[in-house]
């Protein structure tokens, strides 16, 4: 992270702490939430989170993404629905 936060100076950035999450991504479920290692930014810790959101996809941390299948599946089935619905009329 240090290399990070020193890009971040040269380029003029600062990163927020708050708003930084980490994505532990593993194969095989073997790294859970609990026990993932404590990252600093500028000394605080991030939060690891199981999924996030990033460029309108889902990314979780097996890279299946079913959470990101099924938030798409739910968009179109109400889609299909108003559709459905403006032709009958």
């Amino acid at each position: 992270m240090s290399i990070i936060e020193e890009w971040g100076e040269l380029n003029k950035l600062r990163f927020s702490p708050q708003k930084t999450c980490m994505l532990p991504i593993t194969y095989r479920r073997r790294l859970r939430l609990a026990d993932t290692p404590v990252v600093n930014l500028y000394g605080q810790p991030i939060r690891a989170v199981a999924e996030m959101k990033y460029l309108g996809v889902i990314w979780d941390g097996g890279l299946i993404f079913h959470a990101h299948f099924k938030d798409r599946k739910v968009a179109i089935d109400s889609l299909f629905y108003r559709l459905t619905l403006t032709v009958c009329k």
